[in-house]
């Protein structure tokens, strides 16, 4: 699948090609797996290694496998009668290159300003 932009009023032509998902082993995923906290909305969430999937865990929410888009980046859609949200995990190492913590960013909501956009960080914890 490619996407192909064009500039008005020029002949500039952008291309972008869809980048096949990541072929992640277990291993690999395990570094992701933990229990992460949002000290901005004082959240936990856990990340499982469950039957070679990651998976989320979110109070008062059913957990959520991630579908990996890229090497440190992950998603996944929250459905409810009214909204389908995707959210985007976006993983970040310490310099001893372990995982640390997260980004999550959910895009703009319809309830808020157009120019406002979530992304939340969370970091690891030793629970």
């Amino acid at each position: 699948m490619s996407l192909e932009i064009t500039v008005p009023g020029t002949t500039e032509l952008y291309k972008a090609e869809r980048r096949p998902q990541p072929n992640l082993r277990p291993d690999q995923l395990k570094e992701y797996v933990g229990t992460y906290y949002s000290d901005e909305i004082d959240v936990l969430w856990s990340i499982d290694l469950v039957e070679g999937k990651l998976r989320v865990r979110r109070k008062r929410f059913e957990d959520k496998t991630l579908e990996p888009s890229s090497l440190n980046g992950f998603y996944f859609t929250h459905s409810d009668d009214t909204t389908d949200i995707t959210y985007l995990l976006n993983f970040q190492r310490a310099k001893d290159g372990k995982i640390n913590q997260f980004t999550v960013s959910a895009g703009r909501l319809e309830f808020l300003p157009a120019q406002c956009f979530i992304k939340i960080v969370f970091s690891k914890t030793l629970l």
